[in-house]
């Protein structure tokens, strides 16, 4: 046995011989490919921070983002609460949570598309 197929834990009987490799050891020995870093991967941590920043300051000042008040977030935690002790109450009676009426699927189906063409139906 030479030293190659000792260490590999295969035993030759022809001198010089390579030892034969299952699938699974043949995957083993070769290295996944590597991908190199794009986009925002590429960014130090600063740099993104910076970048995320001007985002927001540019939808505040668009007035697309909101800051909740102590009084707006003090209510929303309130409501959240309640609506959390109500799908234990149910839970623990074993009564199927209600289904908002905006989730019907009947209701998706009527909706008018709040952007774009109106598209009859009809082939162009």
């Amino acid at each position: 046995m030479d030293n190659a197929s000792a260490i590999n834990g295969h035993q030759s009987t022809e001198p010089g011989h390579t030892p034969k490799l299952t699938p699974a050891e043949a995957d083993a020995l070769i290295p996944p490919p590597t991908r190199a870093k794009r986009g925002f991967a590429v960014l130090s941590p600063e740099k993104k921070r910076e970048i995320a920043s001007m985002g927001g300051k540019a939808a505040h000042e668009h007035g697309r983002a909101h800051r909740f008040t102590s009084e707006e977030a003090r209510a929303a935690g309130k409501k959240r609460h309640q609506l959390r002790m109500m799908a234990a109450a149910q839970a623990a009676d074993g009564t199927p949570p209600p289904v908002s009426p905006s989730a019907t699927p009947a209701d998706a189906a009527d909706a008018q598309p709040t952007t774009g063409s109106v598209h009859n139906g009809a082939k162009r």
